[in-house]
């Protein structure tokens, strides 16, 4: 047994403990106690000064590859084997920051599916995860060059069948243009509902999931219709979308991090103007409407949208800031990291929270995440199913 030892514990699912211990038996919490133990048994990890938290969720990550710009050419042109090796570096960037929840929603040639393997099998470090092999959109549309073409719902379904046969967990559809090309339009849709039902209902024949890349109303409308767990992206919300997601308990995963990175910081990487200004207007899209979605009751979960130029694997806290400053609470911000997105991946019966019982996937981190969220940046020490792992500097992207 292992006891933590006189940590402040942010359980998210109790009040908050200034001075207790968790104790840890095997890979679970055996108990969460309101006071510092006096002779503990077993190992020690003395804590004081530090906060323990649940192990966090990355929801919209990209674990195959990082793109220095928008240009897809580089990436392509890596050999799927270096794709790999950089891949387990960033798991283990990701361990490292506290992520111990991680959906990856599209990559390159199976890497995702065949890492979580790995990772599952203790070959290498990193989060659980969830993955969804190759992305699906149409042709010439949003990612091109990077997506698994499929037109039509007969191609759609072929191509569902095709990611599930290779083991991926969910389907990632491209329902709307992006952020990618200067000439692409973010609020333009790319799938009928016709065409998203037909994915929808293929993959929920084989027992799978799905969600939708989408900016405009138009498209979400349809993808949450089509029966969509979440949206990705999400940046228009009128009241009737609102309504529909609320009714049908659909997530969405605004990714804050990726469209403030793409506006403020676009121009210095060397992205064409007009691409700047695309991200700046998605940007104040999603201003515009999250957070009266957030006050209506719709669920949300964090994702980076990791890959994107500047938007590294490790960095969830950014996502979490972010919220905060367009005005969630504190609290909300990290439960949307923890609670919500064990519930998003299915596993609200043994993550999300640290309670007896549940797996311990714990994070320590410096400071108090409930009156500065940047605390999460501040992580200490990292336990994953009772498993220690040392945070580590970062591994940088492949130049």
């Amino acid at each position: 047994m292992l006891t933590i030892n006189g940590c402040r514990i942010v359980s998210m699912d109790g009040p908050v403990i200034e001075q207790g211990s968790i104790e840890i038996d095997g890979t679970l919490i055996r108990a969460v106690r309101g006071r510092a133990a006096a002779r503990p048994s077993g190992e020690v990890l003395d804590a004081g000064g530090l906060t323990a938290i649940p192990g966090m969720g990355q929801m919209h990550g990209h674990i195959t590859a990082y793109m220095h710009t928008m240009d897809t050419a580089p990436v392509n042109a890596q050999p799927a084997a270096l794709k790999a090796i950089q891949a387990t570096a960033f798991a283990r960037n990701a361990l490292g920051a506290g992520i111990t929840m991680w959906r990856d929603i599209g990559g390159h040639a199976h890497i995702d599916i065949h890492l979580k393997r790995a990772i599952n099998h203790g070959l290498v470090p990193g989060p659980r995860m969830l993955v969804c092999g190759r992305w699906l959109g149409r042709s010439g549309g949003h990612g091109s060059g990077l997506s698994e073409p499929a037109d039509g719902a007969e191609a759609l379904r072929r191509a569902v069948r095709e990611q599930i046969a290779a083991g991926a967990d969910g389907i990632k559809l491209i329902a709307s243009g992006g952020v990618m090309e200067a000439s692409e339009d973010p609020f333009a849709m790319e799938y009928t509902e016709e065409e998203l039902a037909a994915a929808v209902d293929e993959a929920r024949r084989a027992g799978r999931w799905v969600t939708v890349h989408s900016h405009p109303a138009s498209a979400t409308r349809a993808a949450i219709r089509a029966g969509a767990r979440s949206i990705e992206h999400a940046t228009e919300l009128p009241d009737d979308v609102i309504d529909l997601l609320i009714s049908r308990g659909v997530y969405i995963v605004p990714t804050f991090a990726a469209y403030w990175k793409l506006s403020r910081e676009g121009t210095e990487i060397g992205l064409d103007p007009e691409l700047v200004r695309i991200a700046s207007r998605v940007w104040d899209r999603k201003i515009e409407y999250f957070m009266k979605a957030a006050r209506a009751g719709v669920k949300y979960a964090t994702g980076t949208d990791t890959g994107a130029p500047r938007v590294f694997h490790h960095e969830i806290a950014l996502e979490l800031e972010l919220m905060v400053r367009v005005g969630v609470a504190p609290e909300q911000a990290l439960r949307a990291a923890t609670v919500n997105c064990a519930e998003l991946m299915g596993w609200t019966d043994t993550l999300g929270t640290l309670s007896p019982g549940k797996d311990a996937d714990i994070v320590l981190v410096d400071g108090h995440p409930l009156e500065d969220i940047s605390a999460t940046r501040q992580v200490r020490h990292v336990f994953k199913a009772g498993r220690y792992y040392a945070p580590e500097p970062p591994v940088p992207p492949l130049p």
